[in-house]
């Protein structure tokens, strides 16, 4: 299992050039209320999609039963090149409704633990244990974890490597 519960081990999660996500990611059904991840975004997370550049990637995160466009909430990403750094996003929809807020840069090739807590709707999304943006989504259901998906408008413009340790 690459981002499932062994706790000690760094895993690669390889997003091939015009694919959106890593075939060897679990599908992972749980019904926790905690996410955290050691998180390093490679250099290769360097892309440029003209004027799609902003459209939000997604980390990870919670999706709730039946579907994770109804409800869910996830950590995004999306490369800055004025900055030559990663900008970090809190993504979610609720009831169908999608939103998404700027939390903060991180530079690539730098390590910070992100994380997702869950208490009934309230979901508190951190950045190296600072809390950045709380959101509220209703709890439908079972919930399931979402890991890494490029796009946006765009599939992976070529082979994107982020390295993860859950935590």
């Amino acid at each position: 299992m690459i981002l499932g519960c062994n706790k000690t081990q760094e895993h690669t999660v390889t997003i091939r050039k015009g694919q959106r996500t890593d075939p060897r990611l679990p599908q992972l059904f749980m019904n926790a209320g905690h996410l955290s991840y050691s998180v390093e975004f490679t250099p290769s997370c360097r892309y440029d999609l003209g004027k799609d550049q902003g459209d939000v990637n997604k980390l990870f995160g919670f999706g709730y039963m039946p579907a994770h466009r109804e409800n869910s909430v996830r950590l995004g990403w999306w490369y800055n090149p004025e900055a030559d750094s990663i900008a970090i996003m809190a993504y979610w929809y609720d009831m169908g409704q999608r939103d998404y807020a700027f939390l903060r840069h991180v530079a690539l090739s730098a390590v910070h633990q992100y994380t997702i807590v869950a208490q009934g709707d309230m979901h508190m999304m951190s950045i190296d244990n600072r809390l950045l943006k709380t959101v509220i989504v209703r709890r439908s259901g079972l919930s399931y974890g979402l890991f890494p998906y490029f796009g946006g408008s765009h599939p992976a413009p070529h082979d994107i490597h982020i390295k993860m340790r859950r935590l």
